[in-house]
């Protein structure tokens, strides 16, 4: 591999998809490297990963002849294999305190973007569900785009701080009742599936604080069949019955 293919490598590993995406758009006007191509791939990078395309960078300019339409046409390269590979890209997204070590985007960045893109089906597991105006707004975009969405919650009674039941009528609403489980267990799980194709596996709940402002760890996984198979699991429960419309 070259060098400055393994620089392209790199990159993609430390960015997220949207990141790199940016970078790709950063770069195509570029007619070769010098300052002024420099400083727009750095811009489209949010400040603490701007660094995390250094290696890019320092690779070009070894090459400074390559036009940057070259350089954009190989991360696309990159970023659609990715999608269209049997095995899963994973991605860090965290929400609090931000550090270079994490280089990834808010909860509720990635749950917008997840639902937006949705094209057949949106499931979403959460412990309670908060009202969070901006994502019910998106869930209702994809409802009436004809996209199925499915709220699985801990139980009904966790709808009331989210303005109550009503709030989510658009949706197909299920909760794991007192008597499909043992005593004291609880819905813990919190995910966002999307067209079993995608899936966030996150510790945030469906609320502002924790997509927000709450220090939350997830990991977003593309591909490799992962998000198939828990939508599965959770289709499974459904049909049993050990999950219920509420």
């Amino acid at each position: 591999m070259t060098t400055l293919a393994s620089a392209i490598a790199e990159v993609a590993a430390a960015l997220s998809d949207d990141h790199l995406a940016a970078v790709e758009a950063a770069c195509v006007d570029q007619v070769s490297f010098d300052a002024a191509a420099r400083a727009a791939v750095r811009a489209v990078v949010p400040g603490p990963h701007r660094d995390a395309v250094g290696p890019l960078l320092t690779a070009w300019q070894q090459e400074p002849n390559l036009p940057g339409s070259a350089l954009a046409l190989a991360i696309a390269s990159l970023r659609a294999a990715g999608r269209v590979a049997d095995h899963p890209d994973v991605k860090v997204v965290c929400t609090g305190p931000t550090s270079p070590a994490a280089p990834t985007r808010l909860t509720s960045e990635v749950v917008l973007e997840l639902v937006a893109n949705a094209t057949r089906r949106v499931t979403l597991v959460s412990f309670s569900s908060y009202k969070v105006p901006v994502v019910m707004s998106a869930l209702d975009a994809a409802v009436t785009c004809g996209v199925q969405v499915d709220l699985i919650l801990e139980s009904q009674e966790h709808l009331q701080h989210g303005g109550g039941a009503e709030t989510f009528t658009g949706y197909r609403v299920f909760v794991w009742p007192a008597d499909q489980r043992p005593h004291n267990a609880r819905l813990h799980a919190k995910s966002v599936l999307v067209d079993d194709e995608r899936v966030l596996l996150t510790s945030a709940n469906l609320s502002a604080a924790a997509f927000n402002s709450s220090l939350e760890l997830g990991v977003l996984i593309r591909g490799g069949g992962i998000a198939r198979s828990i939508q599965q699991h959770l289709d499974a429960l459904i049909a049993a019955g050990v999950l219920r419309r509420a």
